[in-house]
């Protein structure tokens, strides 16, 4: 199975939560009172977002392999970086519903399906 690495900015302000966020997922973000429960909830949203663009039939994001950097905050503010890797999903079975069993993309695709299945 493929996997991607993609960044998140975690961010803390004082009196708040953990906040992560992916740049190159507009709106997966997740909170969480401590680091862990933050990195834990974002990694389970990548995943999440992932499935529902494939889902939907929409082009997966390339990973940046670089993010920039902004601009330094104040002492009692933090942000950070991390890398998440994540499985990416496959096609779904639904996206080849209107073919025939003996069509050759239906073949593969469930061909690919059982290979995934053997090596886990």
């Amino acid at each position: 199975m493929k996997k991607a690495r993609f960044w998140v900015v975690i961010s803390k302000d004082p009196g708040s939560d953990w906040g992560a966020s992916v740049p190159d997922l507009p709106g997966c973000v997740a909170t969480g009172r401590t680091l862990d429960v933050a990195l834990w909830r974002i990694k389970a949203g990548i995943k999440m977002h992932l499935k529902g663009l494939r889902e939907d039939r929409l082009q997966l994001p390339q990973p940046r392999s670089k993010i920039p950097i902004h601009a330094k905050r104040s002492k009692k503010e933090v942000d950070f970086y991390a890398s998440i890797e994540t499985p990416l999903p496959s096609a779904p079975i639904q996206a080849l519903r209107g073919f025939s069993e003996k069509h050759p993309l239906r073949q593969a695709l469930l061909r690919k399906r059982r290979e995934d299945k053997v090596l886990r």
